[in-house]
């Protein structure tokens, strides 16, 4: 994520922390947008994703997309997820859509559910403190956040610790430099 971005969100987040409500809030420097979940799979099939993940980035070019608005799913009313919300041209649904078709290709399934670019802001606990950290998101709703230069995929690893996730970097793809 840009500078601007971690800054504007990470402000945003104090706010609602500050609402007291059962929300495990992400930290700002954790922010990310996700193409594809894989879930736990073998050690000799991350070789197969790194493949695929350099062949979609040699063939993408470089973009930016804009981060504004905030929601919820299902509804914002009553999340169980809170995000904010990524906005580009066609892009991004071009770059998932390969990934998901080319991992489709190499036997990893398809996600059934259609994709919604957004930046996971926190997960709902329980309903406690939710009235004021809602107003504070409705007052949010038309907020820019900034933009991001997307520039590489990532392919990251995570292992859950009794801290929390630790995540770490297995493969980072250049998108296509076009001049």
């Amino acid at each position: 994520m840009s500078e601007e971005v971690l800054a504007s969100v990470g402000e945003l987040l104090m706010r609602l922390k500050g609402a007291g409500a059962d929300v495990r809030w992400v930290k700002p420097e954790a922010l990310h947008l996700t193409l594809k979940f894989l879930g736990e799979i073998a050690a000799g099939r991350v070789d197969v994703v790194k493949k695929v993940l350099r062949e979609v980035a040699a063939v993408h070019p470089r973009f930016t997309m804009k981060v504004a608005g905030v929601g919820g799913f299902p509804a914002l009313r009553n999340p169980r997820v809170v995000w904010a919300g990524i906005s580009t041209g066609m892009e991004l649904g071009l770059l998932q859509s390969d990934v998901e078709a080319r991992l489709a290709a190499e036997g990893f399934e398809r996600e059934d559910r259609p994709f919604r670019a957004h930046l996971t802001l926190g997960r709902i606990r329980s309903r406690k403190n939710m009235e004021g950290a809602l107003n504070i998101l409705e007052g949010a709703s038309d907020t820019v956040f900034g933009a991001v230069e997307v520039n590489q995929i990532l392919l990251m690893e995570s292992r859950l610790k009794p801290g929390g996730a630790e995540h770490s970097v297995l493969l980072a793809a250049e998108l296509e430099a076009r001049g």
